[in-house]
């Protein structure tokens, strides 16, 4: 088992995402951090990527992309705690709007970021939680969101 599962939005950036994952591989490799990697192919799918590999046991969870990428990580790994603990989320700015990563001091390069996954210290941050209750719609849907959320 590796203990860093990274998930790569290969859209974010304008495409910047596809190329920075073979950089963000050398990198890790380089750091000598025990990771898998994957991209994802649809909007939505890093929300099940993430829950997956909480339920299978990966210690941290890396969103690489934007602010779009990073909520959809988070819901994954609330979605697989169940109220409990969730585990690390990780990010790397390879997104167009990066707001949260600058908000919480993630340096911008990916040596530094990457550097930042293996020697930083983790801490708590605060979520926000949104339920939709739409009638006649069944379940009312919870979303959870860092640092923005949009209606």
């Amino acid at each position: 088992m590796c203990a860093m599962y990274v998930i790569v939005n290969p859209i974010a950036g304008r495409g910047y995402g596809a190329r920075a994952a073979p950089e963000i591989e050398r990198i890790l490799n380089g750091l000598g951090v025990a990771f898998d990697l994957t991209l994802t192919a649809r909007a939505g799918e890093a929300v099940d990527l993430a829950r997956r590999a909480v339920l299978d046991g990966y210690d941290t969870i890396v969103a690489a992309g934007g602010d779009g990428t990073y909520q959809e990580v988070i819901n994954g790994m609330l979605q697989a705690a169940d109220d409990g603990e969730v585990g690390t989320l990780g990010v790397l700015p390879v997104g167009s709007g990066c707001d949260f990563s600058y908000a919480v001091g993630i340096p911008p390069t990916l040596e530094e970021a990457c550097a930042r996954l293996v020697d930083g210290q983790a801490r708590p941050i605060d979520l926000g939680r949104v339920t939709v209750d739409v009638p006649l719609a069944g379940d009312a849907p919870t979303r959870y969101f860092d640092n923005t959320v949009g209606i």
